[in-house]
C-alpha cells in the first residue's frame, strides 16, 4: 500500500479527533479560570456547553465513525506515523488557537507543549502555529508584559530555523512582533516588520486578502500613533481599497479624521460600521460617532448614541466602559454638572486602571480630568493632587522605565501639555478666589514649560494637518496663558505682563504661517536640483489629490477610485521618504524657531504711525483683545456670554441677506453698534488711527469689521450709517508677524493679469466681458479672458498682479477641496483646488479674487478660516482681497478698477481699496448700500505699494543716444 496516497484521509481523520478534543476541553472544568479583563470569573461548564451544543451531535457521529475507520488505518500505516503524529498535532494547534480569546491562560499551556512536541518532530508548521499562538494568547492573558515581548522575540528569532523566511507562519510572527515594538515606542522598527511580512505575504501564489488588509491597517495604525494623520489615513484607505468593509480600518480613519477636526467625515467613517459589524467594532463606532456629537456640542445626540452603546454592553462581555464613562463624563462637563462628571470621570479612571493599566497616557489623561472637575467644584487641594498623579503615570513611561527614541519621548511630552493647561486653570480659579499672586505665577511658568514642548514636537512635524492639529489641542493652553497675564497685569499694572500677552496673542496667531515663511527663507538654501525635486513631488500630489476628489465628487467607478487611491498613496510614500532624506541631509531646512519677544515688538516699531492693531482671541469661557498703537500696548478682557455668541450670529445672518424692510434695518443697526460696543469700542478709546489691523479669531473671522456701527441712528435705511468703512482704512491679517512675507529672488515686473473669462453655458458672467478692459485701463498688463488652468499655471508667476474673475466655490466641510473653476478646454483639468495651491509657490505681491465664496471655509483654532484666499497667502501671496459670500457685478465692476487706479497713482493697498469702498458708499443707491454689496470683500495681509520702474535708466540710455547722435551728425572740423 502506498501510505502517501491516504496522507489526506488522515488529515481529515486529525482534523476530526482535533474537533473532538477541542469540544472534551471545553466539557469539563480544565478551562475554568479569571477573566483578565473584567476580573470576575469565567463561565462554568454548564454555562459553556450551550456555546458548543449546535455542534455536540455531528461531532460525536463524525468523530465515531472516522474512530471506526481509524483502527485499521492504525496497522496500515505503521511506516507513516510521524507524518500521521504531525497532521494529529497540527490539528490540535489549531483547535487551541479557537481558546485564545476565551481562554488565554489555558491555550498558553497547550501551545508550550506543542511547541516542545513541534521541535521533536521537526514540524516547522506546527512549530511556527504554537509560538504564534503563545505570542497572541500571552497579549491576552495576565501574563507580564515583559514576558510576553520575550515570547514575541523568540518566535522571530527560533520560526525560521525551521521554516523559510518566505513562509506565511514567519510573516505571522513579524505581524505580532511589531505590536509589541508599537507598544515599546519603537515605532520605525514595527513599521519595518509590518512592511517585511506585507512582502512576504504579497509575494504568495494565492496571496491573503485579509490579512494584506489588515497589515496594511496596522502601518495605519502606527503612523496614528506617531499622529501623521495624512499617511495614517492613506493606509487606511489603501485598506478599504481591498477590503471594502474593513471595519478595523474605518475604525482608525475615524478616529484619524476626528483629531484633524474633520467631525462629519470622522462619522460618517464610524456610522458605515455601525449597522455592518461585530458587536465589538458596533460598540465602537457608537463611542466614536457619540464623540463627534459631543465635540459639535449636540448633547442629546451624544446621549442617544451612547445610550445604546450601553444597551449592547448590557447583553454580555462590556466592551471599553470606561470610554462609555469618560464620554458620559465629557456630556455632564459641557452642560456644567461638575459633580456627575467628576463621580463618571472617577468611574472611568477605575475601569482603566482595571483594564487599560498598561496605557499609561489613558491614566494620565483620566486624572487631568478628575481634576479638571476638582477645580470646577472649587476643591483646589484634590485638583492639584490629580495633576501630580497624572504627571507620575507619564514619567513612569508605561511602568518600565526604559529610555524611548527620541520622537516617541517628544510624543509622550506632549501629552503633558493638556496637564499643564488645565493645572494653570485651577491656579487662575484659585488666584480669582484667594488672591495668592505666588501661585498664579506659578501658573505663568506651567505655560512657558508647555509652549516649550509644543514647540518641540511642532518642529517634528512637517505636514500642515498635524499642525493644524496642534494648534487646535492648544487652545486651553493659551486661553489659561492669556487669562493668568489679564489678571496678574489687574493686579500688579507691571507692563511686563502685557508684553507677555503680546506675545502669547501673537504665538496663537502665528502657527503654520510663520512656520512656513521661517522654512520658505531655510528653502533657499538648498541646492536648486533639491528644490526642483521636492516641486515636482508636490505636484505631482496636487495633481494626484485632485483626480482622486474629482472621481469620489463624480462617483466615478470602483476600479479609477481605487486606482486614484493607489497612486496617491505611493506618491505620498515616495514623498515621505525624500522629506526624510533631506532633513537628515540638511538639518537646518526642518529647524523652525519660535517667535520671540524682541523680534516681535521690532517688527511692530515698522508699523505707521497712524496704524493700530488690535488681536482678538476667542477661547471655550473667555474672549480677550489686545491693541498696539504707537508703542503702547492695551489689554481688554471679553466675557463669551451665550448672548454675545448669539447677538454676532444675527449679526452675521443679517449681513447675509438682502432685506430693505424698515424693522430689518433697524434691527441691523441695534446688532451693528452693539457688535462695535462689544468689539471695538474699548481698543479704539482715546485714539484716532488712519489705519487698522484686525487679527481676528473664531466666529470674528467671518465678520467684516467695516459694516459695524459707531453709534446707533434711527435710520431707515442703509445709506448714510456710520460705518467703521467710512472712518478708518481696515485691513486683516492671520498675525502681526505675517504682515510681510519673504521677498522671492526673482519678483515679476509689478504688471496686473487679468483672468476674467466669460464662459459658456450655465457658467456665464456675461459681464466678465468688459473687466479686462476696464481694469487694463488702470493699470498696465495683458487680457488672459481665453486662459485654461494650464495657461494660468505657465503665465500667473510672470505678473506682480493677478486679477481672477472667476467663479469659485467654498467647502466648509472639506476645505482642500475648494476651488476656482476655469472655462472648459480639452483637458478635464479646470479647476484649481486649494490643496493645489498649499503646494505652489506663488511670487505674486498683490491678488484680488473677484469671485464668490472664496473666503469662506472651515474655521480652524489659531488659523482662521481654512480658504482659498488663506491658501493662496500660504502661497506666498503678500496681499490678497477676497470675497466672503457670493460678489455682485454692479460692485466689483466700480471698487475695483478705482482700486488700480489709486494704486498706480502711489497709495498703499489698504488706503487705496479703502478709499475705492468709500467712494463707492458716496455713490451707493439706498439698495447698494446694503453691506451685503460692498462689505463683503476683505483686505488680507501686507500694505502693498505698487513698484513702478524707475525712470533713470531711460533717461540715461536716451541721453547717450543723443550724445552718440550729437557726434555722429556734427564731426569735429
Amino acid at each position: 500500500m502506498d501510505y502517501t496516497d491516504l496522507h489526506g484521509l488522515k488529515q481529515k481523520i486529525c482534523g476530526n479527533l482535533g474537533n473532538l478534543w477541542f469540544f472534551l476541553l471545553a466539557s469539563t472544568n480544565t478551562l475554568d479560570e479569571p477573566n483578565h479583563k473584567t476580573g470576575s470569573l469565567t463561565k462554568t461548564m454548564e454555562n459553556r456547553r450551550s456555546d458548543f451544543e449546535s455542534r455536540t451531535y455531528k461531532t460525536w457521529i463524525k468523530g465515531s465513525v472516522w474512530l471506526a475507520v481509524l483502527i485499521p488505518l492504525m496497522f496500515s500505516s505503521l511506516y507513516a506515523q510521524d507524518n500521521l503524529a504531525i497532521d494529529t498535532l497540527l490539528q490540535k494547534t489549531r483547535a487551541s488557537v479557537k481558546l485564545i480569546r476565551h481562554y488565554p491562560d489555558s491555550a498558553m499551556g497547550f501551545f508550550k507543549e506543542y511547541i516542545g512536541e513541534a521541535k521533536a518532530l521537526e514540524a516547522g508548521k506546527c512549530y511556527a502555529l504554537a509560538y504564534n499562538g503563545l505570542v497572541r494568547a500571552a497579549f491576552r492573558s495576565k501574563v507580564p508584559f515583559d514576558q510576553a515581548n520575550v515570547y514575541s522575540k523568540e518566535a522571530v528569532d527560533s520560526i525560521p530555523l525551521l521554516l523559510s523566511q518566505n513562509s506565511f507562519y514567519y510573516a505571522d510572527a513579524l505581524q505580532n512582533r511589531s505590536s509589541f515594538l508599537k507598544r515599546l515606542g519603537q515605532q520605525d522598527l514595527a513599521k519595518r516588520y509590518l512592511e517585511r511580512s506585507l512582502a512576504i505575504n504579497l509575494a504568495d501564489k494565492k496571496p491573503s486578502t485579509y490579512v494584506i488588509t489588515a497589515i496594511y491597517s496596522a502601518i495605519g495604525g502606527i503612523y496614528q500613533s506617531e499622529a501623521d494623520w495624512l499617511m495614517a489615513i492613506s493606509y487606511y484607505q489603501k485598506a478599504l481599497s481591498i477590503t471594502p468593509n474593513f471595519a478595523t480600518a474605518f475604525s482608525g480613519l475615524g478616529w484619524a479624521q476626528a483629531q484633524l477636526g474633520n467631525i462629519v467625515e470622522s462619522r460618517d467613517a464610524y456610522r458605515k460600521i455601525w449597522n455592518h459589524s461585530s458587536k465589538r467594532y458596533h460598540i465602537n463606532a457608537g463611542l466614536g460617532i457619540a464623540q463627534s456629537f459631543v465635540d459639535e456640542g449636540k448633547i442629546d445626540s451624544a446621549k442617544h448614541y451612547l445610550t445604546l452603546v450601553e444597551q449592547a454592553n448590557s447583553e454580555g462581555r462590556r466592551y471599553k466602559p470606561q470610554r462609555v464613562q469618560e464620554l458620559w463624563g465629557d456630556i455632564f462637563s459641557v452642560i456644567g454638572e461638575a459633580a456627575k462628571a467628576l463621580h463618571a470621570y472617577q468611574q472611568a479612571q477605575i475601569l482603566r486602571k482595571e483594564i487599560d493599566s498598561k496605557y499609561f497616557q489613558d491614566l494620565a489623561r483620566g486624572e487631568r480630568q478628575i481634576g479638571q472637575q476638582y477645580a470646577r467644584m472649587a476643591e483646589f487641594d484634590s485638583a492639584h493632587q490629580h495633576f501630580t498623579y497624572a504627571f507620575g503615570h507619564l514619567s513612569s513611561k508605561a511602568g518600565k522605565g526604559k529610555e524611548l527614541p527620541d520622537r516617541q519621548e517628544i510624543l509622550f511630552q506632549a501629552d503633558a501639555i493638556p496637564i499643564l493647561s488645565a493645572k494653570t486653570f485651577a491656579y487662575l480659579d484659585e488666584f480669582t478666589q484667594h488672591k495668592e499672586l505666588p501661585k498664579l505665577k506659578k501658573g505663568v511658568e506651567a505655560c512657558e514649560l508647555a509652549y516649550g514642548l509644543f514647540h518641540q514636537l511642532r518642529e517634528e512635524r512637517i505636514e500642515e494637518a498635524n499642525k493644524l492639529v496642534l494648534n487646535r489641542s492648544m487652545q486651553d493652553l493659551f486661553e489659561a496663558a492669556l487669562g493668568t497675564c489679564y489678571a496678574l497685569h489687574q493686579a500688579t499694572q507691571n507692563e511686563d505682563y502685557l508684553r507677555q500677552a503680546l506675545l502669547w496673542m501673537e504665538r496663537y496667531q502665528t502657527g503654520i504661517l510663520y512656520t512656513e515663511r521661517q522654512r520658505s527663507q531655510k528653502w533657499q538654501e538648498l541646492p536648486d536640483s533639491l528644490q526642483i525635486k521636492d516641486e515636482n513631488f508636490r505636484i505631482e500630489i496636487g495633481i494626484l489629490g485632485q483626480k482622486e476628489a474629482l472621481l469620489k465628487r463624480e462617483q466615478g467607478s470602483d476600479t479609477e477610485v481605487q486606482a486614484a487611491i493607489e497612486a496617491l498613496f505611493s506618491a505620498r510614500e515616495a514623498y515621505v521618504a525624500f522629506r526624510k532624506q533631506l532633513a537628515e541631509e540638511w538639518p537646518a531646512f526642518g529647524a523652525v524657531e519660535a517667535i520671540d519677544e524682541k523680534e516681535l515688538l521690532h517688527q511692530l516699531r515698522d508699523l505707521p504711525r497712524q496704524t493700530a492693531s488690535i488681536a482678538y482671541f476667542w477661547g471655550k469661557n473667555q474672549g480677550y483683545s489686545l491693541r498696539y498703537f504707537q508703542g503702547k500696548i492695551e489689554f481688554y478682557q471679553i466675557a463669551l456670554t451665550p448672548l454675545v455668541s448669539q447677538q454676532l450670529n444675527d449679526l452675521l445672518a443679517l449681513l447675509q441677506t438682502v432685506d430693505y424692510a424698515e424693522e430689518t434695518v433697524s434691527r441691523f443697526i441695534r446688532l451693528a453698534a452693539q457688535g462695535y460696543q462689544q468689539w471695538l469700542s474699548k481698543p479704539l478709546a482715546g485714539i484716532s488711527p488712519a489705519q487698522l489691523i484686525i487679527i481676528p479669531d473664531g466666529k470674528l473671522a467671518s465678520l467684516p469689521f467695516e459694516a459695524l456701527l459707531s453709534e446707533k441712528t434711527d435710520a431707515t435705511t442703509f445709506r448714510g450709517l456710520p460705518y467703521l468703512a467710512t472712518q478708518i482704512d481696515v485691513r486683516y491679517a492671520h498675525a502681526l508677524s505675517l504682515l510681510q512675507l519673504p521677498t522671492a529672488k526673482h519678483a515679476p515686473e509689478p504688471e496686473l493679469a487679468v483672468f476674467a473669462p466669460a464662459y459658456t453655458g450655465n457658467l456665464t458672467i456675461p459681464q466678465n466681458k468688459n473687466v479686462p478692459a476696464t481694469l487694463l485701463t488702470e493699470a498696465p498688463g495683458k487680457d488672459f479672458s481665453d486662459a485654461t488652468k494650464a495657461h494660468f499655471n505657465t503665465y500667473a508667476e510672470q505678473y506682480g498682479m493677478l486679477h481672477l474673475a472667476l467663479h469659485g466655490q467654498s467647502d466648509t466641510a472639506n476645505p482642500s477641496l475648494a476651488y476656482l473653476q476655469f472655462p472648459l478646454s480639452d483637458s478635464a483639468d479646470t479647476r484649481l483646488y486649494s490643496h493645489e495651491l498649499y503646494n505652489m509657490q506663488l511670487l505674486n505681491s498683490l491678488i484680488s479674487l473677484a469671485a464668490c465664496e472664496v473666503g469662506d471655509g472651515k474655521l480652524e483654532a489659531g488659523e482662521g478660516l481654512m480658504s482659498l484666499s488663506r491658501a493662496f497667502r500660504y502661497a506666498g501671496a503678500a496681499t490678497v482681497l477676497s470675497s466672503r459670500w457670493k460678489a455682485d457685478a454692479r460692485v466689483t465692476d466700480r471698487i475695483f478698477p478705482a482700486f488700480y487706479r489709486y494704486l498706480q497713482d502711489g497709495a498703499y493697498s489698504g488706503k487705496a481699496f479703502g478709499q475705492a469702498r468709500r467712494d463707492f458708499l458716496a455713490q451707493a443707491t439706498p439698495s447698494l448700500a446694503h453691506p451685503y454689496f460692498w462689505a463683503n470683500f476683505a483686505h488680507w495681509g501686507a500694505d502693498y505699494e505698487l513698484q513702478k520702474r524707475p525712470f533713470w535708466p531711460y533717461i540715461l540710455i536716451s541721453g547717450l543716444i543723443l550724445f552718440l547722435l550729437f557726434f555722429i551728425f556734427f564731426p569735429k572740423k
